[in-house]
Order: structure tokens, then sequence, then C-alpha cells
């Protein structure tokens, strides 16, 4: 709820059979790596590129936003991590806590709601009591009449949790001809990393440096030559090859790199679909004294971009047949940017069926053939079974 929905992804490098597989979306894509790089002037997300990310302008592009509106509603915070969420590594304690020491706290130790999401002055509460009520409007509805805008959130809070509780003492979980299927390979949130630092300038550059050097281009990062087209008026041609060295072109693409990792820097970019602040030695947010920066990271677990893995293959099914179906990256077009860059981002169990990158997304995969096959498949297995059932009642 701090970071909003206005979120980047960990997007791979683009494999050279994407370009056949979706074109268009790997143009789209390319033309926002640019404009995020600042080659192209302000940076921007990839999610902004094309038709816009319509649930950021919904559901809020910053963490103020987004607890105006799902901090008054019960079934918003129904979403959130309850007593039996594990990451997608089998941990309960999805809230990581990183000092400046490397030294880290997990969180939860049993309970998420006592122990975050009831917290209200810790930086890794859930919401900040000032957002819940922008411009202090006086609420027309029977419930939710807590005489201050805290006491109402409580009070959703305390419906969500019985409603988590009631789900876990359910005695079936899921009826006996349920079929799951998700899809994987795209940065999701299956847990929360916080990061500490020392709220200096020295520490300030070391971060601008490190921006600025993940920013620049590839062929900038070495010294090799490329083979470039240019036009060469003596040549008498409009476009020949040539050969020039990498180091050359820096001054030219330099001083936007900069300008990019110093607005990339800035809390106002840092608070859309992030989450940064200065705390002190209590870890209550404040401005003065002796403060630490802490920022909460990106997500970086294997999902579909909204559901993590561990949540999304989360029932317990039958095991007479193969009723659990991964979509993913199954030719391994991503294989090396995984391994390399973002190696969490590895589904976790075998990968069943293949669909391109730009098709896995929470949304876009119940267009896939794939996805149709499952659902039609499970519908038929379905029909006949009851098929069957009848013809030997009869």
């Amino acid at each position: 709820m701090k970071g909003g929905f206005d979120r980047p992804h960990t997007i791979p490098d683009i494999d050279f059979m994407q370009w056949f597989r979706n074109p268009v979306k790997t143009f789209n894509h390319l033309k926002g790596k640019m404009v995020n790089s600042g080659l192209l002037g302000i940076p921007f997300t990839d999610l902004k590129i094309g038709a816009g990310n319509i649930t950021a302008w919904v559901l809020g592009t910053d963490g103020e936003e987004v607890t105006a509106l799902l901090g008054n509603m019960p079934g918003g915070l129904e979403l959130l991590p309850n007593k039996q969420y594990k990451n997608n590594n089998g941990w309960e304690r999805w809230l990581e806590l990183l000092d400046a020491q490397g030294n880290r706290t997990a969180l939860p130790k049993a309970n998420p709601y006592e122990e975050i999401y009831r917290g209200q002055d810790i930086y890794y509460r859930l919401v900040n009591p000032e957002w819940l009520n922008p411009g202090a409007i006086s609420k027309s509805g029977k419930k939710y009449q807590g005489s201050t805008s805290w006491d109402s959130y409580l009070e959703c809070l305390d419906e969500a949790e019985q409603f988590h509780d009631a789900l876990a003492k359910l005695p079936e979980k899921a009826h006996p001809e349920t079929y799951q299927f998700y899809s994987s390979g795209i940065a999701s949130p299956d847990r929360v990393v916080f990061t500490s630092a020392d709220d200096t300038i020295w520490e300030t550059f070391k971060r601008l440096f490190s921006t600025a050097k993940t920013n620049a281009p590839d062929d900038l990062k070495s010294e090799a030559t490329s083979l470039v087209f240019k036009s060469i008026k003596e040549a008498g041609a409009s476009l020949l090859p040539v050969l020039i060295d990498a180091a050359a072109s820096l001054p030219s693409v330099a001083g936007k790199i900069a300008g990019s990792a110093l607005i990339t820097d800035s809390d106002w970019y840092a608070n859309r679909g992030g989450y940064r602040d200065r705390v002190d030695t209590d870890n209550i947010p404040t401005k003065k004294g002796k403060l630490q920066l802490v920022t909460m990271q990106l997500p970086d677990g294997a999902g579909d971009g909204t559901v993590p893995e561990s949540s999304a293959m989360s029932l317990k099914l039958g095991e007479d047949k193969q009723r659990t179906f991964c979509i993913a990256d199954m030719r391994e077009f991503e294989s090396s940017f995984v391994e390399k860059k973002a190696k969490r981002l590895k589904p976790k169990k075998k990968v069943d069926f293949d669909e391109g990158y730009f098709d896995r997304g929470h949304e876009p995969i119940y267009k896939t053939k794939s996805a149709q096959f499952i659902t039609f498949t499970a519908i038929e297995n379905i029909c006949r079974k009851e098929i069957d059932r009848i013809l030997k009642k009869g």
C-alpha cells in the first residue's frame, strides 16, 4: 500500500526470437527502455509506454492515493498476506528489514496484523494515518464510524482478519475437481524488503553513481568498438557502416544519463511505485536528528507481475492427476537474463506450457492458447465425469 501501482518491473533483455513472437510489444518495450535510461529525455517506467497504466490511475499511483482508497475498504485489505502466507521460498516471514550494516530482521514472527498492519508509527507500517482521509471528509455510511480515521481503518482491518481466520478454518479448501494454473517469470511481490543507509552526501553520491552506471547503454560499459550506420558526406553515400569507439560516444549521452540518475533518485520518483523515507534510531519517520534513509525495494519474485507463485499454487489439490500447471518461459529465451540479473524470477516448479514474456501478465495470460487449453480441458473432464456418473446411474 506504500508504493502504489505505478511501479516498474524487472524486464528481461530482449531475445532475438521475441521479435517474431511479439514484434509490436517488443518494440514498445525497447522504446520504454530508451526513455527510462534517459536517452530520449525524462525517464518514465515501461508501464507508461503504449496504452498507459490504467490500474495506477484508478487505484493510485503512490502511497497516499492508494491508502486513501484501500485503507477504507475491507475488501481491499482482504488481499493482504494473512497468517498462512509464505513467500516463494516457503518462509512465513515475508517482511525483511536490512540495516546499514547488513543485519537482517524478518517479520512477522506469528501475526502480521499485530506486528505490521496495526503499527501506527514504525516506518514499515502498512498505513500512514495522515493519508487515510485526505481533506478530512465526513463519512455518511453507518458502518466504520470510528471516532478517527485510524479507528475506522482498524474496524476495516478487523473485518479482513476475521474473514481470513474463517477461511483458514474451512475443512476443505477446494472442490475435488479443481484445477489451477498460473504464469510466472515476471517480477512479483512475494516479499517486502526495506534497506537502510546513512542519509549523508557520500551515500547519495554512491547511489547516484550506481544508478547512472546501471542506466548506461551496454556499449558504453566496455571499450569495444561498435558497428553503426552513419552519414559520410565525403563518401558520397547517405549511409555507410562505420566502426566507432564506444568511449567516443560517451560525452553525447553522459549528460542525459546524469540527468536521468538525478530524477530517478529524487524522493518524488522513488515514491511513485515505491517507498522512501527518513527515520530516526527508533525507526520512526521524521525529518530531524541523525537519520537513516529507508527504501522499499522493487518486487523481484517469480509470478505474473501481481500474484507471486506461492499464492498462485497455494491450493492443496488432489494427487490422482496433475492439477496445477505453470505457464512460463519453457524454451529458455530469458534464461541468460534470469541467471545473471534476476535469479528469483526463475519458476520454482517445472514449466508445463510456454508463452512469451509479454503474454504472461496477470490479465493477458487468460487470452493465451495455453490458458484456454487448460480451461477447456478441465471443463471437458468434469463434463465427461458427470456424464459417466449419469449413465452408470441409469
